[in-house]
């Protein structure tokens, strides 16, 4: 779901060399990071699962072979 900016300027004129859009290109870069944050953490929650998976492979393969 996208989220919605912070900031209520035109990109074009975030863009432009003017110390008054300076909080706006803050605002664009926290919500990046913010963005990259969120990613991130889904990645290290998914590498963390397969790890959990793989380090418990055989414990749970032989539970579940032994009760067929």
């Amino acid at each position: 779901m996208p989220k919605k900016p912070v900031h209520n300027l035109d990109i074009s004129a975030v863009f432009e060399d003017d110390p008054t859009t300076i909080p706006a290109r803050k605002d664009i870069l926290g919500e990046a990071i913010n963005t990259l944050n969120e990613k991130v953490k889904e990645i290290v929650d998914a590498c963390d699962y397969l790890q959990w998976k793989i380090d418990n492979y055989d414990s749970h393969m032989i539970e579940s072979k032994n009760k067929l």
